[in-house]
């Protein structure tokens, strides 16, 4: 396998890993919002997505 493919395999493995960890945190939030009473929740949500909209 040439170096070039090489690096793009590592690229391609990274950003999967990337979308992985992302996704994963997503769901630990998730999981936080249900354990909070209903009012906290739509506070907790609100703040994750300004957040979430401050990473993009």
């Amino acid at each position: 396998m040439s170096l070039r493919v090489r690096m793009e395999v590592i690229n391609g493995n990274s950003r999967i890993i990337q979308v992985a960890k992302r996704l994963l945190l997503e769901l630990a939030a998730v999981n936080q919002l249900n354990d909070l009473l209903p009012d906290q929740r739509l506070s907790a949500a609100s703040s994750m997505a300004l957040a979430r909209a401050d990473l993009a």
